[in-house]
Parts: structure tokens; C-alpha cells; sequence
């Protein structure tokens, strides 16, 4: 089986994500971008997401193949106990449960942070992405009919939504990610990298 590792991004992994995002800006309506971000805006995304939430990486021989990272869900004081994730696979690494493997990675670092709640923006037409939510627990919460138009086409967006919370009267402060402790995050990738199925040739 390759050898597969799940850790924090670094900047330094920059070039190969846009490697991976690229495609699904280019060929799909998965994102909204029409046009992928250049290798040093997606190292100031990886360091303005890493001053506060996860952003995860999953090396397959020591390269880039997926990658997680949660954002914030809405700005009012209210919401900072909610987050936004998102997850992307190079096509060549389907198929193994990385995705799977990568959201119960971010999902458990975030309920270190005081995360409650767990929301995903998706293409209604990217039914791959619907069905790993499901999967993972989400539930469709609202529908967004012709939201965005692109490669022709107007699309709709579902919005799907995870507790993950207890929502306590007096719910304990949200953490950023540099406040938890760091051997914890590595057990929890650690433990979550073993989730991953190895390739099947052919």
C-alpha cells in the first residue's frame, strides 16, 4: 500500500493543491471560482485559514492527493461557534476513502475548538460530494435554486448541515487552532490517515 500521511498544511504544499482545485474550477461547477487562484493566493488562503481553523493535507507517497479546511460560517459574533468545510480529491486517488477519511480528521480537531455546528455548500449536481455528506452525517437544510451560473448553465446550491455540538446554555469560548494542543491534532490525524483503503490497480 503507498504510504499515506495526513498533516497541517504548510505554504510550501501550495502549488500542489492548485494542482488538484484547478480542474474543478475549470471542467466542473463544483466551485464558483471561474478562474483557480494563483499559487501565492493560495498560500495566503492556507495562512489566513491556519490562524484559525484546520486546513489538512493527505500525502500519498509524500505528495499532495486531498486536502480538507473548514472556514468561517457567516461573521456576526453568534456564529463563531459554526463552520464552513470543504474537501477536495485528485481524481487519480478516488475510490479510497480519503474524503472520509479527511472530514473525521477535521470534524474531531474542530469539537477540540468548541465547534457546534458543521455547514457544507454544495453544487446540487455534484452528487458524489452530497453522498460523502450524508454519509458523514449531514442533512440538506436549505435549497438554493439558479444561485450561480457558470460553464453555461445555472445551478443550484443545497445547503447541508451537521451538529456536532451539545449546544450548552453557556457554551465554553470557541479556540483557534493555534490554541489547541498540538499532540492532540497529530493523534487525531494520525488516526484518522489509517481510515484510507489502498488503491486498487487496474
Amino acid at each position: 500500500m503507498n504510504d499515506i500521511i495526513f498533516r497541517l498544511a504548510q505554504v510550501g504544499d501550495a502549488k500542489e493543491i492548485y494542482d488538484i482545485y484547478a480542474p474543478y474550477v475549470e471542467n466542473t461547477a463544483f466551485t464558483f471560482e471561474y478562474e483557480a487562484p494563483g499559487i501565492p493566493a493560495l498560500m495566503d488562503r492556507i495562512i489566513n485559514t491556519m490562524n484559525t481553523y484546520p486546513y489538512i493535507v493527505c500525502l500519498i507517497d509524500g505528495h499532495v492527493a486531498a486536502y480538507t479546511y473548514a472556514s468561517r460560517h457567516m461573521v456576526r459574533a453568534a456564529y463563531q461557534w459554526n463552520a464552513e468545510l470543504s474537501v477536495y480529491v485528485d481524481g487519480r486517488f478516488r475510490g479510497m476513502g480519503i474524503g472520509t477519511a479527511l472530514y473525521t480528521a477535521i470534524i474531531e480537531v474542530l469539537k477540540l475548538q468548541n465547534v457546534q455546528n458543521i455547514f457544507a455548500c454544495i453544487s446540487r449536481d455534484n452528487t458524489s460530494s452530497r453522498r460523502l455528506h450524508e454519509n458523514m452525517g449531514f442533512e440538506i437544510v436549505g435549497l438554493h435554486r439558479n444561485a450561480g451560473y457558470k460553464l453555461g448553465k445555472w445551478h443550484d446550491i443545497v445547503w447541508m448541515e451537521r451538529c456536532i455540538g451539545t449546544h450548552d446554555a453557556d457554551p465554553k469560548a470557541f479556540k483557534g487552532i493555534q490554541e489547541i494542543d498540538g499532540g492532540m491534532i497529530d493523534e487525531i490525524l494520525k488516526r484518522s490517515s489509517s481510515l484510507c483503503r489502498p488503491k486498487i490497480a487496474g
